[in-house]
């Protein structure tokens, strides 16, 4: 059995131990990709440490992507901050910066020109904080209410409501989550959708500008029941979307919206055994994607869309056991 990675932990606020976890798959069909369209590894220096579970997103405010936190095998949960300009990766040193963690929630806030963080687990314990990322410093959020503590959620940013939309996750117990949360730049509301997804952790959710709508995909409800199913929200509803085709059920993959080809791409994830290293694109149905070269299989690796050079930004993840990657890829036409 291969041991799991970040999500794959059955947390209290006093331990950690490690569960394992298996998958049951669809058939996945597809066909070629478009021949402009590939995976290419760089090796810029310096680089990140190798990590899983770390949060990044483009900062369209800075032109970079935003690397923050993650787990490494050599120093356990990280607190830094690193920032890819297209072609360099720098460490960046904020004056202030949330606590060591990996499993964080993240997404870019258009509403208030700002990134925002949330939960996520590190030195023993779950966090329920939120913070914000200005471009030069780190600030905590001291809202009311909001969601409770949590890690591996799906976040992302909503532009019909002007709102960041979190959903699911797990928490301190273990137990998968199954909320709809929205903050609009001051304050968390639950949503009280009727109607929604199971309770689950480490599902890929991105906002797709084609069709208008949050797409969720995937991730883990028990240690025996994975999913490979479609939901999308409209700002209030939840609809389950029925296809012909899909990816095998996973956790732990990454999603990005890409713009240049107006179309979700998913990559990765914790499959039924082990890693894989599929590409699947959503364009109101999926298709896999047969690419000249591809990033070795990975799960919890960090991904974000450079709108700045029309690349989606690929780093580390957990091929297998004692194998956390730490190489940038890039997906470009």
């Amino acid at each position: 059995m291969v041991k799991r990675g970040w999500i794959s932990l059955a947390l209290t606020l006093g331990a950690l131990a490690a569960v394992g976890f298996g998958f049951g798959a669809t058939a996945p069909t597809g066909g070629a990709a478009p021949a402009e369209v590939t995976w290419s590894a760089v090796s810029p220096s310096p680089e990140p440490l190798s990590r899983s579970g770390a949060a990044a997103v483009y900062d369209p405010a800075t032109r970079t992507v935003v690397l923050f936190g993650g787990d490494s095998p050599s120093r356990g949960a990280l607190r830094t901050t690193w920032s890819w300009n297209g072609s360099v990766w720098t460490k960046l040193s904020p004056p202030r910066s949330p606590p060591a963690r990996y499993g964080a929630s993240i997404a870019y806030d258009a509403a208030t020109g700002t990134v925002l963080l949330f939960g996520g687990t590190g030195t023993g314990r779950i966090f329920g904080t939120t913070w914000s990322w200005n471009g030069s410093t780190w600030s905590e959020v001291l809202p009311q209410r909001g969601p409770s503590p949590r890690l591996a959620a799906s976040m992302a940013y909503d532009p019909r409501t002007g709102t960041v939309v979190l959903f699911g996750g797990k928490g301190p117990t273990g137990l998968a989550l199954g909320t709809t949360w929205s903050w609009n730049g001051a304050r968390w509301s639950r949503e009280g959708a009727a109607v929604g997804p199971r309770p689950r952790s480490g599902a890929a959710m991105c906002y797709d500008a084609a069709t208008g709508s949050l797409v969720l995909f995937g991730g883990l409800y028990t240690k025996s029941s994975p999913l490979s199913t479609t939901w999308s929200f409209d700002g209030s509803r939840w609809t389950r979307v029925v296809t012909h085709v899909a990816p095998p059920a996973r956790e732990q993959a990454s999603m990005v919206y890409d713009a240049a080809r107006a179309s979700l791409v998913l990559f990765g994830g914790f499959g039924t055994h082990a890693a894989l290293g599929t590409t699947w694109t959503w364009d109101g149905s999926w298709s896999k994607l047969l690419l000249p070269s591809s990033p070795p299989a990975r799960y919890g690796a960090s991904m974000a869309y450079d709108t700045a050079t029309s690349s989606a930004v690929l780093f580390g993840g957990v091929h297998r056991e004692n194998d956390v990657l730490r190489t940038t890829w890039l997906l470009h036409g």
